[in-house]
């Protein structure tokens, strides 16, 4: 070859011993390692995949293995549905108690004689939507009191139960009576369920009335002092109070000294009047008068001088009569009960 061409191409020339030398040299080992870069060898083709080899060996027609089976999943066992019990209804009776009373005392007695006259009555709400469910109310008082019961066919009846212990009535000294109530649904306002009257004695109303009448030759002089009773629920209302003045009296020396009181000449009374008196509270009231002749000439019958006094509360009662709500059997029921009392009292003082 000419000389140019060996300096060209160096390698080309080169003796194979040298080429073997050169290509033995193997500093990372890479003929042990089988590189193939480029993909020249057929073990990897394209579209193939690692996993060919062993699906190759699988025999097409053999069937796949069956899968394992699943282990059961925990489940709870629904508790069959107990049928819901409902709640008895709640019953709300509000009851109105008003008494006339008329009372009457001597002037050094300390038991006042009463007559009664009452009336009672009631109003309902239930929770039952659609109906009342009926009930017992039992009225409880002393046994000294008479009352006897005049019920309204409409909505009350009295009824006999073994409810009422009797050996305990005697005990206690009291009376109980039974009335089963049945007041519809469409009945919002209250209803008149009975009338009641009772004879009795009272020993403390709802007032105490003390009087003093001194006498100074043929002057007069009237104290009245009126206290309200401190275990009252409620103050005194509409004071009416008259002193009823004889005949031994100058009507035209009559005058009132304490209290805004007028003298009516022609009825011969002196009367005060008072709004409001609260419990526990008392007034005072007086007047002066010239009697006809003296005292000592009267021969010892001295004037007399009745007084009455009239008033009313709208929470309290003379009679002690208590009311309870009972359930009837077959008609279960919660009651919330709520009494309020009303009286009127004319009370005369001999």
């Amino acid at each position: 070859d000419p000389p140019w061409l060996k300096e060209v191409c160096p390698l080309e020339i080169m003796s194979s011993t040298s080429a073997n030398k050169i290509d033995a040299f193997d500093p990372f080992g890479f003929s042990e390692l089988d590189f193939d870069p480029f993909g020249v060898n057929a073990s990897l083709c394209v579209g193939s995949s690692i996993h060919d080899d062993d699906a190759s060996k699988k025999d097409p027609q053999q069937p796949s293995p069956p899968a394992p089976p699943r282990k059961p999943v925990a489940t709870t066992a629904t508790p069959p549905t107990q049928p819901i019990q409902q709640l008895p209804p709640k019953i709300i009776v509000r009851v109105n108690i008003h008494e006339e009373v008329s009372t009457s005392i001597e002037a050094d007695e300390k038991v006042c004689r009463a007559s009664i006259e009452g009336t009672i009555q009631a109003q309902v709400h239930s929770s039952n939507a659609t109906k009342n469910a009926p009930f017992l109310l039992c009225f409880k008082e002393p046994s000294t009191n008479n009352t006897a019961f005049k019920f309204d066919g409409n909505f009350a009846s009295e009824v006999l139960s073994n409810f009422v212990d009797r050996q305990e009535e005697e005990r206690r000294r009291e009376t109980a009576t039974l009335a089963k109530l049945t007041i519809p649904k469409g009945e919002i306002g209250t209803v008149k369920i009975a009338d009641y009257t009772a004879q009795c004695e009272i020993k403390n109303l709802p007032f105490l009335v003390q009087s003093r009448i001194k006498f100074d030759e043929n002057i007069c002089h009237i104290a009245l002092q009126i206290r309200s009773n401190l275990a009252n629920k409620g103050e005194l209302e509409d004071f009416t109070i008259a002193v009823a003045v004889p005949q031994q009296v100058k009507p035209e020396t009559v005058k009132v000294t304490k209290g805004a009181g007028k003298w009516d000449s022609l009825k011969r009374i002196i009367k005060w009047n008072v709004d409001c008196l609260p419990k526990g509270a008392s007034m005072l009231f007086s007047a002066d008068a010239e009697l006809i002749m003296s005292v000592n000439k009267v021969d010892g019958l001295l004037p007399h001088f009745p007084i009455i006094v009239r008033c009313r509360s709208k929470l309290d009662q003379v009679s002690k009569m208590k009311i309870d709500a009972v359930a009837i059997d077959g008609h279960p029921a919660t009651f919330m009960l709520d009494t309020v009392s009303s009286v009127r009292i004319l009370h005369r003082v001999s």
